[in-house]
Formats: C-alpha cells, structure tokens, sequence
C-alpha cells in the first residue's frame, strides 16, 4: 500500500501545477479558499493532505473539474512509482 508521504507530495506537485497555470501565488490561492500562505506551502511540499471538503474549495478557487485535479494527481503517482 502506498505510503502517506508519497500521496501527499503527488498532491502536492498537482496543487502547484495547477495553481501556477492559473497564475495564482500562494498567498493568492490562500486568500481565495479562506486560509493562509503556509498552509498552501504544505500542501504543495507534501506535508499535509487536505480534507474532501478542503479538496473542492481548491478546485472551485482554481476553477478545476475535482476529476481533472485527480487525473493529474494519479499520473504524478504513475510517474513516481517508475
């Protein structure tokens, strides 16, 4: 089974990913979803997961399908395992 770490740092390069390409900082992302920069900052470097809840705020704030966020997050897991 896979290991926490590894599933919160695919998470992690997803979220930057996708909040690069729509050109937000962190603290922007941060400000968007009710939180603040470091929070986006262990998110990103695989230090924490979000709540399903938390998950979909993030979508809606960068305007992403959740299924197209996913997507990614499991071919950064595939990449990974390689």
């Amino acid at each position: 089974m896979d290991s926490l770490p590894h599933l919160a740092s695919a998470f992690g390069h997803a979220l930057r990913l996708y909040r690069e390409r729509a050109g937000l900082s962190q603290e922007a992302l941060a400000d968007r979803i009710g939180s603040v920069r470091s929070y986006i900052r262990l998110l990103e470097y695989g230090k924490k997961t979000p709540t399903i809840n938390t998950f979909h705020v993030i979508c809606y704030a960068l305007d992403i399908d959740p299924h197209e966020f996913m997507s990614e997050y499991l071919n950064v897991r595939k990449r990974s395992v390689r």
